[in-house]
């Protein structure tokens, strides 16, 4: 048997010699989408306006904004993603894009439409997405990309379904 693996047609026997079986090769590729995540993160964390705005924790006092802990339940910020990253916190890409989606909507939720954040912000959400899907993270479509707002459970999926 031989099957695409990325870009690369494999054989079997030649894909058992570079990644072997079992948790050999479970390890191999969650080290794998970890280096893709960091790297995509990275690059989209380096845009001017990711430095200025996304990438460390909003700071309500300095910023003369003493609401927004009231308004934002669930801060969330670029870097806070990375740390988390590095920590092992994340278990699948999908977790960090929620919490990198959770950047874009807290901002949205927090200041007007026609502000120069909001503004920032869909710029760098684009540029992540981007960046998202070159590194083989989402599929290519858009829409692919996963909702903020948290997934029901597989029980309470089927809770619903034989309900």
């Amino acid at each position: 048997r031989a099957f695409w693996f990325g870009l690369v047609w494999f054989g079997c026997e030649a894909f058992h010699a570079l990644y072997g079986e079992g948790v050999e090769f479970q390890a191999a590729m969650a080290d794998d989408w970890k280096s893709r995540a960091t790297s995509a993160l990275e690059l989209g964390m380096a845009s001017d306006l990711a430095q200025a705005y996304f990438n460390d924790p909003v700071d309500p006092e300095a910023l003369g904004i003493p609401e927004y802990y009231e308004v934002i339940k669930t801060p969330m910020d670029l870097g806070t993603c990375k740390a988390k990253l590095m920590r092992g916190d994340y278990v699948k890409a999908q977790e960090l894009l929620r919490d990198v989606q959770l950047v874009w909507s807290n901002c949205r939720l927090f200041n007007t439409p026609e502000s120069d954040v909001v503004e920032a912000c869909e710029t760098v959400e684009e540029e992540f997405k981007k960046l998202w899907r070159q590194h083989g993270l989402v599929d290519a479509k858009p829409s692919s990309v996963v909702p903020a707002v948290p997934e029901e459970s597989e029980e309470e999926e089927e809770e619903e379904e034989s309900g």
